[in-house]
């Protein structure tokens, strides 16, 4: 019931939110499309992790799919690919427009970003600088494609951000 389609149900939805939550409610346009989740890590130097797209396999319209608190729980609502098959334009857009949202946002050693396509075009809908990294995350899976193990992984977080520290200490300390 997230999304309407018309003005009488963003009237009702909003009326819902506000009798059952008693406080103000968010509309936005929602954008539907193909989902992807892009992990990238590092800090001077960024990598982006191969893409995962995401899927709705049980969705009536997988484009206006999204990733509600139940399916957050439960994969078998999702289905994940990775690397996700994408047209190399657009796979080159999707990382230039992550690779500006991470450093526009502050990002440091490792990060998440949800975004959807509509069209060919990019919209980031969550930049997340501190996203999982249990062994079933998905930066771990998107790794895990370049050969990393879960160690690997934390060994890499952990190295990038002892290199910024002292990167960072080193210029303080310098007159």
């Amino acid at each position: 019931k997230a999304v309407v389609h018309s003005h009488q149900e963003l009237k009702q939805q909003v009326e819902y939110l506000l009798e059952e939550w008693q406080q103000a409610a968010l509309v936005e346009d929602f954008i539907g499309g193909q989902e992807y989740r892009v992990s990238l890590w590092g800090n001077a130097e960024l990598e982006v992790l191969p893409l995962m797209s995401v899927h709705y396999p049980q969705a009536a319209d997988p484009s206006l799919a999204f990733q509600d608190y139940d399916t957050k729980w439960d994969e078998s609502r999702m289905h994940f690919e990775i690397p996700a098959r994408v047209k190399p334009h657009v796979k080159t857009h999707i990382e230039k427009v992550a690779k500006a949202t991470y450093r526009a946002t502050g990002m440091r050693d490792y990060g998440g970003i949800d975004l959807r396509l509509r069209g060919d075009v990019p919209y980031i809908l969550d930049p997340n600088h501190n996203p999982d990294i249990s062994e079933v995350s998905y930066i771990v899976r998107m790794a895990a494609t370049l050969g990393y193990d879960y160690g690997g992984v934390l060994a890499r977080i952990v190295r990038l951000a002892a290199t910024r520290r002292v990167r960072h200490h080193a210029h303080a300390s310098s007159p």
